[in-house]
């Protein structure tokens, strides 16, 4: 779960990112249909968030209108984590093979910087 100003951001099995009013934890802002297995962060600034799954793709959400805001990446494998670096403009994402995988999106172009 991610804490972002006034909402809760959470995922679930099933495959959405919830966001929830934090005042009133019962009630759903946006349910986002997203990936099997989502693993989730926040920017900087509270406004994007950044998923990952099972499905290998890295998508990119605005918190506030709950709109998808581009897919910025796939990757070979189930991703473990995804984490915006340097105040939301870089995306590290994380999957498991063999051996670890990490690789770095700009996310405004939503070009590959490094990979492996």
């Amino acid at each position: 779960m991610i804490v972002a100003g006034s909402q809760l951001i959470t995922s679930d099995a099933a495959g959405f990112v919830c966001i929830w009013s934090k005042e009133s934890p019962s009630k759903l802002v946006h349910r986002l249909k997203a990936h099997q297995l989502s693993v989730i962060d926040l920017d900087s600034n509270q406004k994007k968030v950044v998923s990952g799954g099972k499905d290998r793709t890295v998508k990119l959400w605005n918190l506030e209108s709950g709109n998808l805001l581009g897919q910025v990446g796939e990757v070979t494998t189930a991703l473990w984590k995804t984490r915006f670096l340097q105040d939301g403009r870089l995306v590290l994402v994380v999957a498991r093979e063999e051996m670890m995988v990490m690789e770095i999106w700009e996310v405004d172009e939503c070009e590959e910087l490094s990979c492996r």
